[in-house]
């Protein structure tokens, strides 16, 4: 009886480098932001960062999100302005 491997060595599947953007990534980074400002609203984070109010409720529901997108946030996210 053959044993079947989980992936076998040619289709393994290269890991993920340590920048890569996932849905719950990113929304980790947001919510440290806003516990660093609690008076940024989850609106006013996706206006301010994207011009998108909805844009947190989004990423909660785990929708994707581009690479574009993560990474406008993740600058606004660097920057720390907030009004």
């Amino acid at each position: 009886m053959q044993r079947f491997r989980s992936n076998p060595p040619s289709r393994q599947v290269p890991p993920r480098p340590e920048t890569a953007t996932t849905p719950r990534s990113l929304h980790a980074a947001v919510i440290r932001y806003m516990a660093r400002h609690p008076e940024v609203t989850e609106a006013s984070f996706g206006r301010q960062a994207l011009n998108d109010p909805a844009f947190v409720s989004r990423l909660r529901n785990a929708d994707g999100v581009r690479e574009e997108t993560a990474r406008r946030v993740r600058a606004f996210i660097a920057e720390g302005v907030h009004a």
